[in-house]
């Protein structure tokens, strides 16, 4: 079973630009904690593309990245260094269903055509081109690594953990950044196109596993000691490999079913639990060693929230040394007061001049 499954043909000289599109993808992707299956090459058959993608088997549960020619019917791959349709009208709803898709190809967002009949039966988002697009064939010239950089903006997004609206926002700001360096970014730009089911979805909040799953990136808010005081704890990233981590550090995770819980490898003896739903977390966290310690919490998180990194770590708890400066000043002197709102910050305050 694969999170991912990357499909990319070298059949042409279209197909040679493309296919080099995707070189480096699978270990980057694997980086992020991601599993990844690809399909390069003679291996981007029809029989492949079938094996890999049938909702019935269920081996590719999120994302597909086809890097390929395509038409308002098809997304091809090869057989025998022939371009051979592998994806088509005939056959989407089987293979994409439920299901997030990305293809640089021509044409497949054409009005009425493969991603709109994709996404009528059942493919949960497919962004790609209403028209044909073009690709720079010479992997060592500057243009081709810029369209590189630019085509794998919406997918490092997605990767992150980011909704589809950031990551084609991404996308989009990536080709309008290079439009004046050739004529071939703006004309991309102006055919690319993203169809989908609807708003705010992750390829991890929505997929072939129901979408309940920690990976990702979350905005995680906390609230210690005082009932609904929530204050930003930052941005907090879950690996596939059972790994997370934060600004100020990470640790271990594991999840069954619904329920996820989490430890700190710099903070022992503190645990997150909370029920994981599609776009949200809710849950409780607290000390397991005895006592002095920051005692026990609330907190909730949301998905690839844009949030701003708290200025102490409040994830592990309001303790006093961490509510100083760096030259002893309080928290309101150290931080202008840039993150944490008014009634927290009195709080705090208040904490670090008790000593």
């Amino acid at each position: 079973m694969s999170d991912i499954l990357i499909i990319r043909s070298n059949c042409d000289a279209a197909t040679y630009g493309t296919y080099n599109i995707g070189e480096g993808l699978v270990a980057y992707l694997q980086g992020k904690g991601h599993t990844v299956t690809e399909l390069a090459d003679a291996a981007a058959s029809p029989a492949n593309v079938q094996y890999w993608l049938t909702s019935a088997a269920n081996r590719t549960t999120k994302l597909v990245i086809a890097l390929d020619h395509g038409s308002a019917t098809g997304f091809y791959g090869e057989v025998n260094n022939q371009i051979t349709p592998v994806v088509t009208t005939a056959n989407v709803k089987d293979l994409t269903q439920n299901l997030h898709v990305y293809t640089f190809a021509c044409s497949t967002c054409s009005p009425g055509g493969l991603a709109d009949t994709a996404i009528s039966q059942g493919t949960l988002s497919w962004l790609g081109y209403v028209q044909p697009v073009y690709v720079f064939t010479d992997p060592n010239s500057a243009l081709f690594k810029t369209l590189k950089d630019v085509i794998w903006s919406f997918i490092t997004s997605l990767a992150d953990g980011f909704t589809l609206e950031t990551a084609e926002k991404a996308l989009r700001d990536a080709y309008t950044a290079h439009k004046n360096d050739n004529p071939v970014f703006s004309y991309n730009l102006n055919l690319l196109k993203l169809c989908k089911k609807t708003t705010g979805m992750t390829i991890h909040s929505h997929n072939r596993l129901g979408g309940k799953s920690l990976i990702g990136t979350w905005g995680g808010m906390v609230a210690w000691g005082l009932p609904n005081n929530y204050v930003s704890a930052g941005a907090w990233t879950f690996k596939n490999d059972g790994t997370w981590s934060y600004a100020s550090g990470g640790g271990r995770w594991i999840q069954i079913d619904d329920t996820a819980i989490w430890t700190f490898n710099n903070a022992p003896g503190l645990v997150y639990t909370c029920t994981v739903a599609a776009d949200g977390l809710k849950g409780v966290m607290g000390y397991t060693t005895a006592p002095p310690n920051p005692g026990k919490g609330h907190f909730y998180a949301l998905r690839a929230a844009a949030v701003s990194e708290a200025p102490v770590d409040v994830n592990i708890g309001p303790i006093e040394e961490s509510l100083m400066g760096v030259n002893g000043e309080p928290l309101e002197l150290a931080t202008g007061g840039s993150v944490v709102d008014e009634v927290v910050r009195k709080y705090l305050v208040s904490l670090a001049g008790s000593k």
